[in-house]
């Protein structure tokens, strides 16, 4: 059977143009665009679709100028059209020394239009320095010509119209030069950034991957390769924006995205995902092996080295063999199966555009806004004031993972507080700043240091404290006091709540040792005096760390 050279092709842009090759079709990359973009917490997937027009028989398709950025493990190459059949594809690091013709043809003619036009704003600042010397000369000339002896005296409506015109004239040449040295800055930090693109594609010695397809075609018509490969020079981190409204108990909660990038491929109008998938954390489930106690024999050290000795060739041939079957099991990853059960993915509306220069772009993914619970925290022994916290009953879908969230109580921002991961059904606080209406006063009254016991002398600690808050709200407000009652980890140290305590409302605060709260809902303008106190005691030869 004869075979026939296959196609025409050309990589989807807005519409597919059709390309017509050799005897063997070779496609520059980098002069297509990017369709879509995956990005995870570390790493992104990129997607691109070529468009082909096939006939009947086999050819081979190479596709040049693959950053050399990717995991060669992760490249995919799929077509939609059941008579194309995809019968290899090969991967090969190319070391190139000449840069993309059309690429470098673009970047030329943009750097001699930038300077076209900076040579035209050069000349506008010209022409305005030329009409301030003159509005000079009118005023030199308007001087020496009053001064003569032989003019006659100006009438004042003619000096009147000589200064309107020189302050007309000097407003606008001003202006002028203002708005050509402002586009002028502008038009030099363009021309530098094209000049610096061009520059590093000329830069010889640029390492891509190249990737070889043998196609077979049992019928003709059209058909779309899909290519995928990962990047790991590229990441997403969210940031989030903490807005309560304290007179509604209100909570706007936006969830922002950071993204950078420095893959080696600028992405340009691309549809672009973000995704809480994290594939390189994929890997193999890890095994677990005996865990063994024995009692120190320095006879057997010494046997169990060389044994250890002789089995090292044996372990170092299974630990290879082990690390290569896990860098498979790595590389075969498809971070594109995520069920929304374990992961969530933010589709940006419209198209992006991320250069490839690790800069980092801030882009805003949802709000959403939720019903607080206000109440106030004083943790006195820290410091006596009291903190405003809203307490956040989350019933999303998805996860909120860690990141940084920037605080504002009504439109003011208080400031930035790390925000860590909150699963859907779980409850988080959220501190928005002090509390300046809510007075808080803590007072030592009682500080003692006695010595007890009859037969061996111990000594004895004793600490006694006043707290007292008021309440200056017009409303209602639930307020928690916390503090600390020493922990003993010593059988000989001895420590016990003194009975002028006021007894608290919780021991133990989220299962930490210790930590003490007096709870209750304080009405406008009350009250509430505390007393807190604890003892120590222990042997007087003893030194205790911690007191």
């Amino acid at each position: 059977m004869q075979t026939t050279r296959i196609f025409s092709a050309a990589f989807f842009m807005a519409v597919a143009t059709p390309f017509v090759a050799d005897a063997k079709m070779a496609i520059e990359l980098s002069q297509a665009p990017i369709d879509s973009v995956t990005v995870y917490p570390q790493g992104a997937r990129i997607e691109r679709r070529l468009a082909l027009a096939m006939s009947v028989g086999s050819d081979t398709l190479e596709l040049s100028g693959l950053t050399a950025a990717l995991d060669p493990g992760s490249i995919r190459v799929a077509t939609t059209n059941g008579g194309l059949r995809i019968a290899s594809v090969e991967s090969r690091l190319a070391y190139s020394t000449l840069a993309p013709r059309a690429e470098v043809r673009r970047l030329e003619a943009e750097i001699e239009a930038l300077q076209d036009e900076r040579t035209m704003l050069e000349d506008r600042l010209r022409v305005a320095d030329r009409q301030l010397d003159l509005v000079g000369a009118l005023i030199d000339a308007a001087a020496s010509s009053e001064d003569a002896e032989t003019t006659a005296p100006r009438s004042a409506d003619h000096w009147r119209q000589m200064l309107t015109l020189i302050g007309e004239g000097s407003e606008a040449a001003y202006a002028r030069q203002r708005e050509a040295r402002k586009a002028l800055r502008g038009l030099i930090r363009r021309l530098e950034t094209t000049q610096q693109e061009l520059a590093a594609l000329q830069t010889p010695g640029r390492e891509t991957y190249s990737l070889v397809l043998a196609l077979e075609a049992s019928e003709a018509g059209s058909a779309e390769i899909n290519l995928s490969y990962q990047v790991q020079a590229a990441q997403w981190r969210p940031l989030y924006d903490a807005r309560l409204d304290t007179s509604e108990g209100k909570l706007a909660l936006t969830q922002l995205a950071e993204v950078t990038q420095n893959s080696g491929e600028d992405w340009s109008q691309v549809a672009l995902t973000l995704s809480t998938t994290r594939p390189r954390q994929m890997g193999a489930l890890p095994n677990l092996g005996p865990w063994f106690l024995d009692l120190y024999d320095p006879r057997r050290r010494a046997s169990m080295a060389q044994d250890k000795l002789a089995e090292a060739p044996a372990a170092e041939s299974e630990s290879l063999r082990k690390n290569e079957l896990a860098d498979a099991a790595g590389a075969g990853w498809e971070a594109q199966i995520v069920a929304s059960e374990f992961a969530a993915e933010w589709r940006v509306p419209g198209r992006a555009t991320l250069p490839a220069d690790g800069a980092a772009h801030k882009l805003r993914l949802e709000e959403r806004g939720f019903e607080v619970a206000l109440s106030a925290k004083i943790m006195p022994k820290v410091s006596p004031v009291a903190y405003l916290v809203g307490e956040l009953d989350y019933d999303g879908d998805a996860p909120l993972l860690p990141g940084e969230v920037s605080i504002y109580r009504d439109g003011a921002f208080v400031g930035r507080q790390s925000f860590g991961l909150l699963r859907p059904s779980e409850t988080r606080e959220i501190a928005f700043g002090l509390d300046d209406r809510i007075a808080v006063e803590y007072r030592l009254v009682t500080g003692e240091v006695a010595s007890a016991g009859i037969i061996a002398n111990d000594r004895k600690e004793s600490r006694l404290y006043a707290i007292k808050v008021q309440n200056h709200h017009a409303r209602p407000i639930a307020i928690s006091v916390l503090d600390q009652l020493p922990v003993s980890r010593h059988e000989e140290i001895e420590v016990a709540l003194l009975d002028e305590s006021t007894t608290p409302s919780e021991f133990d605060v989220e299962e930490r040792k210790g930590v003490l709260a007096w709870r209750w809902n304080a009405e406008p303008g009350e009250v509430k005096d505390l007393r807190f106190g604890y003892s120590i005691r222990f042997p007087e030869n003893m030194a205790v760390v911690g007191l």
